[in-house]
């Protein structure tokens, strides 16, 4: 009767669920509608009483609360020491977080995966690092000259294949600039 990988209600089902109960369903009936098994009904009921009658909101905001403060907590927020190695190997070292894995696993030091470190990135846990922060500052000359033009400069300046773009020297440093 349940279906595969669902755990537990939506706030839509609880509404569905007070529904239910108001127009005096079976509890049978509610499981087989709401596709999940009597044991989560009778126990989403438990959780939803209030002075007597089945509270959707009420059952909504005590789920919340319960997933607040259980679960797996975020790897870079429980390890802040690892948080800020990989914040200095980005910042400092102007390198990827695919590349701080490498190194870190390098000096033998557990790390999450690169995914892991996107989130926590965009959650704020890595300190100092924002997605602006991984833009690559720096490319290799390969095949006698050629030069890759990282992904964001192109996205920035709309640059599009066959673009003329005019070469400078200042200072010993190269200037590329695009011609409108």
């Amino acid at each position: 009767m349940k279906e595969t990988g669902m755990k537990d209600l939506t706030y839509s089902q609880r509404l569905q669920l007070y529904e239910y109960l108001q127009a005096n369903t079976h509890k049978k009936l509610i499981a087989k509608y709401l596709n999940c098994c009597l044991a989560t009904i009778y126990n989403e009921i438990n959780r939803g009483m209030v002075n007597g009658s089945y509270d959707p909101k009420y059952a909504q905001e005590k789920y919340e609360q319960y997933k607040a403060t259980h679960g797996r907590k975020d790897t870079l927020l429980v390890n802040a020491d690892l948080a800020q190695q990989i914040s200095d190997l980005i910042l400092n070292e102007n390198i990827s977080p695919e590349q701080a894995i490498k190194k870190l696993k390098a000096q033998n030091i557990s790390c999450p995966s690169k995914t892991t470190i996107y989130a926590a990135i965009d959650k704020g846990l890595i300190p100092n690092v924002t997605r602006e922060d991984l833009h690559s500052k720096t490319t290799t000359m390969f095949s006698h000259g050629l030069v890759q033009i990282p992904t964001w400069i192109r996205t920035k300046l709309n640059l599009q294949d066959g673009d003329t773009l005019a070469i400078s020297l200042q200072n010993d440093k190269v200037i590329v600039e695009k011609i409108h």
